[in-house]
């Protein structure tokens, strides 16, 4: 083996490693149909809180393409993800932000409604983890998850100024 071969087959195996280390990993096709229920028991419930939830905050939403990704193993849906929207809250409050926080945020509010819509427990504190290992991510400050939040484009200040 030449020694361009060792330095491309190292930059492929270092390359390899930098994937499975990243927190943000998108879904492809093939996987998609088995993603939400892999990780939601309810996941058609899931699903459709997300889409009203999107009607509900995002100003002229019109439906359109979502894509799956995971989140520091955390399932998250995605919408128009380098559209400028506007976001309004139960106050009333227009928040302009890019589509992936927007999406973000919409995905936070299906799944802790979804929390307090069931009745059983080990769905409740499974949508539980789930939310609170978002916003734990969303709230990071560990250098590696800052630079791969700003590179996907979330704001971790749009998220919490919409929460709050």
């Amino acid at each position: 083996m030449t020694s361009s071969e060792k330095i491309l087959r190292k930059m492929k195996r270092l390359e390899k490693e930098l994937q499975n280390k990243r927190k943000i990993k998108k879904i492809n096709n093939r996987s998609r149909m088995n993603f939400l229920p892999k990780h939601f028991k309810n996941y058609l419930h899931i699903e459709s809180m997300v889409y009203y939830m999107a009607e509900r905050f995002i100003q002229n939403y019109d439906g359109g393409m979502w894509d799956f990704y995971q989140i520091d193993g955390m399932p998250v849906m995605i919408w128009e993800k380098d559209k400028q929207v506007k976001l309004v809250n139960d106050m009333n409050i227009i928040r302009k932000m890019n589509g992936q926080t927007a999406s973000f945020c919409v995905m936070l509010m299906a799944i802790i409604q979804s929390s307090y819509q069931t009745k059983n427990e080990t769905i409740q504190d499974r949508l539980k983890k789930q939310y609170n290992s978002l916003i734990d991510w969303v709230l990071s400050d560990d250098d590696d998850t800052v630079q791969e939040r700003e590179e996907f484009g979330i704001s971790s200040s749009a998220v919490i100024n919409f929460l709050d």
